[in-house]
């Protein structure tokens, strides 16, 4: 049990020693690449620029240091996106100077293979799917031949699709704007779009008729409220009109009593000075 607990100790040690020394050559890096972009750039405004090819190289240079830091520690991806940024932008400066469609096309698309490399190294990372199938939409827009003519079905197809992928991977939720962004990529095209705008105004007309419609049909339809008013004869001043008021100062014991009893005596009453009569 000894021998064992000391083996794993001694591996951690090894792994922690590792962490550190990939931690120094990751700052090692960053340092080198933040020291010469600062250098080139002072160059730049002192008037002694380089030319776009060595900008290219250096810009490839640092992309590919990114990608070797992400190569020594694999659980980290982060370095994967800056990676591929850089080495999209050196490219683009290469390939741009001879077709801006092509360099546009290459920086985009580039992008869009870094953000889904970063869910190739970790499935959990599923959200890196929406910017790569945008950026790789993008590219795919940018290197047609029709931009103007084609680009918002060839942009609405290329979003549909990367939330189909999604919907396929087991999120559930990515059906609904997979079909929403199918549609509009049907609408925007030439034929059907002009169709359409027809169709969409009598749909907003019919829709907000109905709704005119149903309010008014349930406003005739619903009963009047009877039960709020009072009924005839009935009420405060019904009842008032029919018990007559009472005059003040008499009450029912002023009243003369019959105070004969049941075996036929007379009755009597007090005249003024309290004598019977």
């Amino acid at each position: 049990m000894a021998f064992g607990g000391g083996k794993a100790l001694i591996g951690r040690r090894n792994i922690g020693a590792k962490g550190v020394a990939m931690q120094e050559n990751s700052r090692w890096i960053w340092g080198i690449v933040l020291v010469g972009l600062g250098v080139l750039f002072l160059l730049e405004n002192l008037g002694m620029g380089l030319s776009s090819g060595w900008w290219g190289a250096i810009f490839a240079g640092a992309g590919l240091a990114f990608l070797f830091v992400y190569w020594q520690d694999r659980s980290r991806w982060w370095p994967l996106i800056p990676g591929f940024v850089l080495l999209a932008l050196g490219l683009t400066v290469w390939v741009g100077t001879q077709s801006e469609n092509l360099g546009g096309a290459l920086f985009l698309g580039l992008i869009g293979v870094g953000f889904l490399a970063v869910y190739a190294v970790n499935r959990s990372n599923w959200w890196a799917i929406i910017p790569g199938g945008v950026m790789l939409t993008l590219a795919l827009v940018a290197g047609t031949d029709r931009p103007g003519r084609d680009g918002g079905f060839l942009f609405f197809l290329g979003l549909a699709a990367t939330f189909g992928v999604l919907f396929l991977i087991g999120q559930r939720w990515a059906v609904w704007p997979a079909l929403g962004l199918l549609l509009l990529s049907v609408v925007t095209l030439e034929p059907f779009g002009r169709v359409f705008g027809f169709i969409w105004p009598l749909l907003l007309i019919g829709g907000g008729a109905w709704l005119l419609l149903r309010n008014r049909e349930r406003v005739e339809s619903s009963p009047t409220p009877t039960a709020l008013m009072p009924k005839e004869g009935s009420g405060p001043s019904a009842q008032s009109a029919a018990q007559p008021p009472r005059q003040s100062g008499t009450s029912e014991e002023a009243e003369p009593r019959d105070t004969s009893s049941q075996n036929g005596s007379k009755t009597t009453f007090p005249d003024d000075k309290g004598e019977p009569r």
